[in-house]
């Protein structure tokens, strides 16, 4: 998993762990970072992170070089990658840009990796953010915001109209593509059937920061209390059974690497 995490500088950094515990420090002095994403690339090369300010960058690991993302990218806003790696979907800051509806704090955008015009998936009054992109490709699921609570959707990867799947937010596919984790208004973790909108609990867990990650294999990692202090956690969903993977309250926004070896 690649994950932030704040130590000695009081910044938030990228760290990644893998399954034998082992930590490795992927950033320095970075205090644009934020907590708010992190999205490791399909071909397990690349990282992408959100900016404090808003934008987001991309590290190449092999050569430990940084380039620009997205620019306009809201400062709370997620990227995530298309199975192929050839496109991302992102949360599109719309302060003083959306005409059409200026009270909107976020749209679902579309970017391309080759620097090619974006393209807008989800438009709307409400407060649009943490888009998923399903490991088939197919759709893409993002959290609303409006007056209510917050409330899952979905919507063709290649443009439709989003569809309601229900309450929660941090949507996370399974690696089937027919179940997604979220978070609910309790700060419990949910399991969401796509295609009968069931919801079920996952686990006695609470999740007290946005973000989950669902690993190739079974567990889903989040940021939560188990019964004990709040740690970056892992949980089996079939079993409901935790365990610790990094003992610091100030870690969050956990991503697995696409084989599974690292967090």
């Amino acid at each position: 998993i690649v994950f932030t995490s704040v130590r000695e500088n009081g910044a938030p950094e990228l760290y990644t762990i893998d399954l034998n515990g082992r930590e490795r420090q992927l950033t320095a002095n970075s205090p644009q970072l934020h907590h708010g994403s992190v999205a490791w690339s399909p071909d397990g090369r690349t990282i992408a992170a959100s900016l404090a300010l808003g934008g987001a960058f991309a590290i190449d690991l092999p050569t430990k070089t940084w380039r620009g993302l997205v620019a306009d990218l809201a400062p709370s806003g997620t990227v995530s990658w298309s199975p192929d790696g050839k496109q991302f979907a992102y949360a599109r800051d719309n302060t003083d840009l959306d005409e059409q509806f200026p009270t909107s704090d976020g749209d679902i955008w579309v970017g391309r990796t080759d620097g090619g015009e974006a393209r807008p998936l989800a438009l709307g009054p409400a407060d649009d953010g943490e888009p998923a992109w399903s490991p088939d490709g197919s759709t893409i699921a993002f959290s609303r915001r409006s007056r209510r609570a917050p409330e899952m959707y979905v919507v063709p990867a290649s443009g439709g109209t989003p569809q309601r799947l229900s309450v929660g937010s941090s949507p996370a596919w399974a690696p089937e593509s027919g179940q997604v984790a979220a978070i609910l208004g309790s700060g419990s973790l949910a399991i969401v059937d796509v295609k009968t909108h069931a919801v079920r609990a996952a686990s006695s867990c609470v999740v007290t920061r946005a973000g989950l990650a669902w690993a190739p294999a079974t567990e889903i990692a989040f940021t939560g209390r188990c019964g004990g202090r709040v740690a970056l956690t892992a949980v089996t969903p079939a079993t409901g059974t935790a365990r610790r993977i990094v003992a610091k309250a100030a870690s969050g926004s956990p991503a697995w690497s696409p084989d599974g070896r690292e967090i």
